[in-house]
């Protein structure tokens, strides 16, 4: 057997001259080498580049990792046995940490069932396996209580391996090289190949040692750099004890101030001297990290327009990619640059696997409704066409999510279908009231079907669901492994079948094939230690560990996309440019400890291997930009990493005049997409410029000269038909109010039909308060003048409470909380109080409440503006055709006061003053004498109109009528006021003519001398910014 160990420091072309020596192999045989690397992630973009370099194929089996490479010859050896992988191991340190007694616990025994005690102490025994005991004895520290837990929690353990099971150790320490030869000529073939193994423990020492003399000729690479100083004497010596000869070639690198820099690096303390990294490597910092993503990515897309590198030459390094990967993803993406993102996501990590496990987790918690929605949300018992946001607030709305946490599926089902059959009742009821009210839009009408016709969908999913359980149900009952492998084949046959029918989910689809696999591993493990008839949950927990340790996708090839990734993947793939993003303190290095570990031995090995990642991620790279933000979002200061200071040649910078909004440059970059060029020509157009563009591109383009500081969103209907068309013919009294307090949230709701995003409450709406009030005044009134008597003697708690109840059932499913006994009592009573309160008022003066000896209730009201010429001459001659639609609360004929008697008292009910209006009152009495109706006298010599306040019984805003002389007196207003009718009708027609006809709908902050505040305003975040002006109030 011939050894030939090319040893030297970064750059010195160790690799290229092993890819060399493997390209003479394979113009020998294609199937006479092997390659081992130390991940599959390093094997598998080796054997990418060796195929570019042979120009052909390659034997891609034969590119594996060591690891791979024992279980494989130890199957073939030992065929009968099943592989134990580390998911199962921890399981077992967990549960032999359950059956440790006090004693042999120790200090430790107050933490016997922490998840956290397991996962350190199964790290502990996976050390004593790999490294042996003296080793582990020494990174465990000079106390004896880690190292004795993880040894009696080892000798648990071994007694598995009875059972016809091994694990990695027993694969690299029982590996017998005669059971083995003839297979590994003829699958493997003559000759070997290694490249970037380091700090090899004693178990794969062991193994390689075996392995070398199996072969005709090897061939290594040893970089001293990535080595512990003592970890590669060890690992010489060893093989010259072994009578292994090796043949060592040193390798200079060309550039060695960049080669040194990169070894020392890697060193603790400061950079050798005569190193530099300058060549290679360049920082730049930041203003916060939004910036740094959109510098990053315009630079990334000038190296692909202006020098012709291409996407898939370019990398962008981050530490935690499923965040900060996807603000990079969609820069690139905004700008037309093809991208992929790639974080060391793991199988569970996977949408797919965790969709396929969510109706497993229902059944073993007990099928709580949160998770019975987030099965309907995603699609179990088919598609819903409603959103995630409307979902939910149905089902708070219908208290589902009030239901039991914990129950058997029959009754989860039960209680399900009856709280969504109650809910579709309470929404038909609603719907009849609220069809009652003339003031009520026909956009709450609709919505209110919409939300029916949701429910009605929501309860046949729900059902299609509950059966599709019903599997699952039984074998959490009956089952064992079997049923539970079966059911899961059932499942992933349905995702399949999905998954099936789209495009563009290749990982997905990947991750259920995985997914099947480990499946099929753990329950041959459980077999094998005799647990058929293991519960889901524990089986669950199982699951769990492999899934997490199982990457989510395959070991991607190299395409033309910009790479996002982490250091771990970016350490062994060769990109022109690299761009380490988000360098800061706290992320480089992480920190991370195990309390079973000496803390400073710990963190120097974890921040070792971080700094060997990055080193990888450097050394396969032509030029790399290190970038941090230099604050936060918040504007929180940020550090930059101190590993700076570890680096030859590099220093933290400032780029001077960043804060300083950059000028647009003369000639932009070619842009790559539409979007793109759009996104360029509106740039130069908001910085004073404009860009030229081909003439190709002017149709594109055309559209954006429109948009310019003149041609401002105008807020304003050009034509007048279709402003006709939009705000309709009928009006009420809120319409016109909606108008005068905000034209804006007019247009909005009342033009366009936007719904206004409802806020959840506790209590009931103003709307269902006012429609409470109504309701059960005017059921009383009734009652009361049909058995001749005065409201009054009605106000008993409990007959107004009775009534309360029957109009407080029509709304209490609108909102979670209001279905509960006691929240739906305290607005029984509330509201009750408030009527009582009411009606003892009356009761006590009811001369000053003005109670009439006839009293008239709830009468609606749909009049034409032509037919009220009398009182409103310009408005009825200029806009006949409209019509005045609302409801008027109460008529009270024959009244006496202690001064004479007044023939009619209008009134409208209000909770409060606030939304008291003097211009309703003086609306509302023209209307009343424009109408013909058969109690109402013809010819009123004397009449009031006034606001009755319920919560604080009392009346308000006095209107003193003289129908005779077409005037009115305010009472008690500052300034005095005494509008005629001709004053009414001319306010109304400059409010029309301003809809109609100046057709402007402004919003109100922005009107002069408007006092109406924008704060409370549900538009405010949305609509009300995209008409480019900030709010004032």
């Amino acid at each position: 057997m011939k050894l030939q160990v090319l040893r030297g420091p970064a750059l010195s072309g160790k690799t290229e001259r092993l890819m060399s020596e493997m390209m003479l192999a394979h113009e020998e045989g294609p199937l006479s080498y092997t390659f081992v690397g130390p991940s599959a992630e390093l094997a598998a973009n080796f054997g990418e580049r060796f195929a570019q370099a042979v120009n052909g194929a390659i034997p891609s089996g034969n590119f594996l990792t060591l690891e791979k490479l024992a279980g494989d010859l130890h199957r073939f050896a030992h065929p009968e046995q099943v592989f134990l992988s580390r998911g199962v191991l921890n399981l077992l340190v967990a549960e032999s940490l359950q059956d440790l007694g006090d004693e042999d616990l120790g200090v430790f025994a107050p933490l016997r069932g922490s998840a956290t005690l397991a996962h350190h102490a199964a790290e502990a025994v996976w050390d004593l396996l790999m490294r042996g005991e003296a080793e582990t004895s020494k990174i465990l520290g000079p106390e004896r209580e880690a190292f004795d837990l993880a040894a009696r929690v080892k000798k648990e353990v071994d007694g598995a391996f009875e059972n016809g099971l091994f694990d990695l150790s027993d694969a690299y320490l029982k590996f017998e090289p005669d059971e083995v030869n003839s297979y590994v000529q003829d699958r493997y073939g003559t000759r070997l190949f290694a490249d970037g193994l380091a700090n090899l423990n004693e178990a794969e020492m062991v193994f390689l040692s075996r392995l070398l003399p199996l072969f005709q000729e090897c061939v290594l690479t040893l970089d001293p750099a990535l080595w512990d100083p003592r970890g590669l004497e060890e690992f010489l010596t060893f093989l010259e004890d072994k009578g292994i000869v090796a043949d060592y070639l040193e390798c200079r690198p060309e550039n060695e101030p960049l080669s040194k820099g990169l070894d020392s690096f890697l060193m603790d303390g400061q950079p050798s001297p005569g190193s530099d990294l300058s060549d290679l490597v360049s920082v730049v910092s930041h203003l916060d990290p939004e910036t740094e993503v959109l510098d990053i990515c315009r630079e990334a897309k000038r190296l692909i327009v202006e020098e012709g590198i291409g996407p898939g030459d370019i990398s962008i390094v981050v530490k935690n990619p499923g965040m900060r990967g996807r603000e990079f993803l969609g820069a690139l993406e905004d700008r037309g640059v093809p991208a992929r993102l790639e974080g060391e996501e793991s199988l569970l990590e996977s949408k797919v696997v965790q969709l396929l496990l969510l109706p497993f987790r229902a059944a073993t918690s007990g099928y709580p409704p949160e998770l019975i929605l987030s099965l309907l949300d995603h699609g179990f018992g088919g598609d819903l066409v409603a959103s995630s946001r409307k979902l939910e607030r149905l089902a708070a709305s219908a208290g589902l999510l009030l239901l039991s946490p914990k129950s058997d599926l029959l009754a989860a089902r039960r209680r399900w279908g009856t709280r969504l059959d109650e809910h579709l009742s309470s929404l038909r009821n609603k719907r009849i009231l609220l069809s009652r009210d003339e003031t009520i839009l026909d956009i709450e009408i609709e919505a209110l079907d919409r939300e029916a016709e949701l429910c009605q969908e929501l309860m046949s999913r729900s059902e299609e669901l509950f059966e599709a359980l019903e599997g699952v149900e039984h074998a959490n009952r009956h089952g064992g492994l079997e049923e539970w492998e079966g059911e899961f084949r059932r499942w992933i046959d349905l995702w399949e079948t999905r998954l099936s029918k789209l495009t563009g989910l290749e990982d997905e689809k990947f991750a259920l094939r995985r997914f099947w696999e480990v499946l099929l591993r753990q329950v041959l493990v459980m077999e094998e230690l005799g647990r058929r008839d293991l519960k889901l949950d524990r089986f669950l927990a199982l699951l769990q560990t492999p899934l997490s340790m199982e990457a989510r996708r395959s070991v991607s090839s190299k395409s033309d996309v910009v790479e996002i990734l982490s250091p771990a993947l970016a350490q062994h793939r060769y990109r022109k440019v690299k761009f380490v993003a988000g360098f800061n303190d706290g992320l480089f290095p992480e920190r991370a400890a195990n309390p079973l570990y000496k803390l400073n031995e710990f963190y120097q090995k974890r921040a070792r291997e971080e700094r060997a990642r990055l080193r990888g991620a450097l050394c396969t790279s032509s030029r790399v930009v290190i970038s941090y933000p230099k604050a936060s979002r918040e504007g929180e200061p940020l550090v930059p990493s101190l590993w700076l200071y570890r680096m030859a040649g590099l220093n933290p910078v400032t780029k001077e005049g960043k804060d300083e909004v950059e000028p647009a440059p003369l000639k932009p970059p070619t842009p790559m997409s539409t979007k793109e060029l759009k996104a360029q020509y509106g740039l130069f157009l908001a910085r004073g410029g404009r860009l030229e563009v081909p003439e190709e591109f002017h149709q594109i383009v055309e559209p954006l000269d429109l948009w310019t500081d003149e041609s401002r969103f105008s807020c304003k209907i050009e034509d007048p038909e279709i402003c006709r068309s939009l705000v309709g013919q009928n009006f009420s009294y809120s319409k016109v109010r909606d108008f005068k307090s905000c034209p804006f949230n007019f247009f909005l709701n009342r033009v366009m039909g936007i719904e206004e995003p409802d806020a959840e409450s506790f209590d009931l709406s103003p709307l269902e308060r006012g429609l409470a009030y109504h309701g059960v005044l005017k059921s009383l009134y009734d009652e009361a003048q049909k058995d001749g008597r005065s409201p009054s003697e009605f106000a008993m708690k409990d007959s107004v409470e009775e009534e309360v109840e029957k109009m407080v059932a029509r709304f209490v499913a609108d909102q979670k909380i209001r279905a509960r006994d006691a929240v739906r009592r305290s607005m029984v009573r509330a509201i009750a109080s408030d009527i009582i309160g009411y009606l003892n008022f009356e009761a006590s003066d009811p001369i000053k409440a003005c109670i009439g000896a006839r009293v008239l209730t709830e009468l609606p009201f749909s009049i034409e503006l032509c037919q009220m010429k009398r009182m409103l001459p310009l408005s009825g001659e200029k806009y006949a055709d409209l019509v005045l639609r609302g409801r008027i609360d109460r008529i009270d004929l024959a009244v006496q006061l202690k001064k004479g008697n007044l023939d009619l008292v209008v009134s409208d009910y209000k909770s409060s003053d606030s939304n008291a209006e003097w211009e309703q009152l003086r609306l509302y009495t023209l209307v009343l004498l424009a109408l013909e109706h058969p109690e109402i006298p013809a010819s009123l010599k004397s009449m009031r109109a006034f606001f009755r306040r319920i919560r604080k019984p009392g009346i308000s805003k006095v209107l003193v009528v003289h129908p005779s002389e077409k005037r009115m007196v305010q009472q008690r207003s500052r300034p005095k006021c005494e509008p005629d009718f001709s004053d009414v009708d001319l306010e109304l027609l400059d409010m029309l003519d301003s809809i109609f006809e100046t057709r402007q709908f402004h919003r109100s902050d922005l009107l002069e001398g408007s006092k109406v505040s924008c704060y409370f305003c549900p538009f405010k975040i949305g609509p009300c910014m995209m008409t480019g002006e900030g709010g004032s109030n």
